[in-house]
């Protein structure tokens, strides 16, 4: 794929073994610094993390009650579970490092089949600094080391991936079905991984239409049926036991004689009554006009992930590598994956009006893929235009291109290494304050689940909800309190010069 161009310099013997062992040494340095320096972790985590310790003691009856999707607890309690053979797992603090570890080797696993979809989309030496480009990234790194859903679910989306290039180079039937448990797994995880079975049929029926690949007409629809078939066996239990296809947003009831029993509140002031579901925050649908919106904050969330400085090198390298023609097949599933989770993003911000990095994540990740492709178009022009008058070694398309890697990894690095969520330092002052002075039945509620997660005591999922005899709030969102006769403040800290963290206590 490299052979118009200059040749990428490598860093490393050109092989698979060697490029993945220097990644991977990269990757899990990396994660293992920033699971030890993490300050806390992200606010979703608290709540896996209490789904996976409801799942031990209730798996069916908590896969019923909360929207949560299972795959991603259930990782964090099988990890949970192995470090109890080895030390004592009993404390908080074995369950959050079970989440961050259990996040962090998916993030490994994960980096493997991207490198494999890279080298069979760019090339094997711009595969190399591609992977190495997303790990000097701040976020997905992070990402990689918090309690959160995205790197096990992007672990089994490149899996399926890779699966179905991989089927439609080496026309195996048991590719398919392979494809299908790992859809069905990430699915489990996110229900968005799903979006690998109409990649996947959609290929396979153009393949009747119109054959391209060794794979007869009839093993197509055998490889079709078997790619459903095997997502089936691990995702419809699921959906029969919840009711839905899609459980956490409530779309699609799926046919179940089963009656899903009143979801638990989720936490904080809601915005008004849901039409599906009076617990649910509601948010009114936004009108088609707001896509341009949408895709200004796509658009945005993909330049603050890279950085600014890596998104001219990605746009060319992706209008390059798609301008030469490469395989039909790969021109159809990188056109197809970044159509659709483009469409699903948008459909998120019409539905809800924010679309985070983390949501952009997956598009990023496979469209910076081509950032090397493009860096290397950059550095062989700025090779072009360099006085002859200096060294050729200041000429080489080489010395411009590490050079420009060098200098994405200097705007990297102060935010990469910085200790993720290192602006919650209060939080968990305030958590440790809770923790020494609350009373056994103080029935806390927070603006943030992390505080009363830190400090193991009881906390309400709302604000409204009976028995609250502890708030903890934002000085600038409590307004309403200082009126209150109910609550006095016993204790305050300072989040930054115009705002206070503060513990209200039930007047007795």
């Amino acid at each position: 794929m490299d052979n118009q161009m200059p040749k990428i310099p490598n860093i490393s013997p050109n092989t698979p073994f060697a490029h993945l062992t220097v990644l991977l040494s990269l990757a899990l340095g990396l994660g293992a610094f920033l699971i030890a320096n993490a300050t806390m972790i992200a606010s979703d985590g608290t709540l896996l993390i209490e789904y996976a310790q409801k799942l031990q003691a209730n798996p069916t009856g908590t896969m019923q009650t909360d929207l949560q999707h299972p795959g991603y607890p259930c990782l964090i309690s099988l990890t949970h579970s192995i470090a109890s053979l080895f030390t004592d797992a009993t404390s908080l603090k074995s369950w959050i490092l079970s989440a961050q570890f259990a996040s962090l080797a998916c993030k490994l696993a994960a980096t493997v089949f991207l490198y494999l979809i890279a080298r069979r989309l760019v090339g094997p030496q711009s595969a190399f600094w591609s992977i190495l480009i997303l790990t000097i990234l701040p976020w997905p790194t992070q990402y990689g080391s918090d309690a959160l859903t995205d790197w096990p679910h992007l672990l089994f989306l490149s899996a399926g991936l890779w699966l179905l290039l991989y089927g439609a180079s080496h026309p195996q039937l048991w590719l398919f079905p392979l494809a299908g448990l790992a859809a069905a797994a990430g699915y489990l995880i996110r229900a968005e991984c799903s979006q690998l079975l109409v990649y996947g049929s959609t290929w396979l029926l153009l393949n009747i239409i119109k054959p391209q690949t060794k794979l007869r007409r009839s093993k197509c629809l055998a490889a079709i049926l078997l790619l459903l078939a095997a997502f089936a066996i691990l995702a419809v239990p699921y959906m029969s036991l919840t009711g839905f296809v899609f459980p956490e947003h409530q779309l699609m009831p799926f046919p179940t004689p089963l009656k899903i029993p009143a979801l638990s509140a989720v936490e904080g002031p809601t915005l008004g009554p849901h039409p599906a579901n009076p617990l649910k925050p509601y948010y009114a649908a936004m009108p088609l006009s707001k896509i341009p919106n949408g895709l200004w904050k796509l658009l945005n969330n993909l330049c603050e992930t890279l950085m600014y400085y890596f998104v001219p090198a990605l746009f060319i390298g992706l209008f390059y590598q798609l301008r030469k023609k490469p395989r039909a097949t790969d021109t159809f599933y990188v056109t197809a994956f970044i159509l659709f989770n483009a469409a699903l993003l948008l459909w998120l911000f019409n539905r809800t009006g924010y679309i985070s990095k983390r949501h952009s994540l997956p598009l990023i990740i496979i469209t910076a893929l081509y950032i090397p492709v493009g860096m290397n178009i950059l550095s062989t022009w700025l090779s072009t235009i360099t006085p002859k008058r200096l060294p050729k070694m200041i000429a080489a398309p080489r010395f411009w291109f590490i050079s420009m890697f060098l200098v994405g990894l200097a705007i990297c690095t102060p935010k990469l290494l910085r200790p993720p969520h290192a602006d919650k330092k209060p939080f968990l002052l305030a958590a440790n304050w809770l923790k020494q002075n609350a009373k056994p039945n103080d029935l806390v509620w927070s603006f943030d689940t992390r505080i009363p997660f830190y400090a193991e005591v009881p906390y309400a999922r709302n604000s409204s909800q009976p028995g609250i005899n502890c708030l903890v709030h934002e000085s600038s969102r409590a307004l309403w309190l200082l009126d209150d006769p109910a609550f006095q403040p016993v204790h305050s800290i300072p989040l930054d010069k115009d705002t206070t963290l503060i513990i209200y206590r039930k007047k007795t």
